[in-house]
C-alpha cells in the first residue's frame, strides 16, 4: 500500500509543484500494486484529506483510460490541498 516515506514523498513533490495527478503517477510506479482505493487513501493521508475531496478518483487511472484526465483531477485535488493546508495554518480558506 503505502508508508511514510510514500507520503513524504507525496508532500515533497506537492511542495516542488507537481499536481495531484504527478504525484499519484509516481506513486503507482513505485507501488504498482495499488488500485483506487488505496490511492484515495494515500492522498487522504498524504495530505489530510477527506474522503469526498479524493472520490473523484474513481474515475482516473494512471494510464490515461478512464473518463477524467490528469486536469480534472488536478482541478479537483489541488484547491482541496490547498484548503486543508491553509485549514492548518488557521487561515481559513485560501
Amino acid at each position: 500500500m503505502f508508508d511514510d516515506a510514500d507520503l513524504r514523498e507525496a508532500r515533497r513533490m506537492h511542495e516542488e509543484g507537481y499536481g495531484p495527478a504527478a504525484i499519484l503517477r509516481a506513486h503507482v510506479r513505485v507501488r504498482p500494486e495499488s488500485h483506487v482505493a488505496q490511492l484515495m487513501d494515500f492522498l487522504k493521508a498524504a495530505f489530510g484529506l477527506p474522503h469526498e475531496d479524493v472520490q473523484c478518483l474513481g474515475g482516473w487511472w494512471y494510464d490515461g483510460t478512464p473518463e477524467l484526465s490528469d486536469a480534472r483531477i488536478d482541478a479537483f485535488i489541488a484547491p482541496a490541498i490547498a484548503r486543508v493546508q491553509a485549514e492548518r495554518r488557521g487561515g481559513g480558506r485560501p
